[in-house]
């Protein structure tokens, strides 16, 4: 897990995150999402966190709506993984 697309004029950061399979359904990716944001609000003085999630990835849509970030809007074909056709994503949102 690590915040990219830090943009400090604006104090925005973007969540990414993988967890391995024998660990997914603990809550982990949560909780950690949960401590970062606060290192990131408090320390790092961002004011806006973003995590961008396929709508049918359902565990990481939970991590978003679990942590309190809002769904902000549809990313037309922000997406592209290899060899095939760029994928619609959605954007969350959670403000300092």
């Amino acid at each position: 897990m690590y915040i990219k697309e830090l943009n400090w004029s604006i104090k925005q950061g973007e969540f990414v995150y993988c967890i391995d399979y024998n660990f997914k359904g603990k809550g982990l990716i949560s909780k950690a999402v949960k401590v970062l944001s606060k290192h990131a609000f408090t320390k790092l003085e961002l004011e806006t966190l973003q995590i961008i999630v396929h709508k049918d990835n359902l565990p990481s849509v939970n991590v978003a709506l679990n942590n309190d970030f809002s769904r902000q809007k549809t990313l037309e074909k922000e997406f592209t993984p290899i060899g095939e056709k760029p994928l619609d994503m959605e954007l969350y949102e959670l403000y300092k």
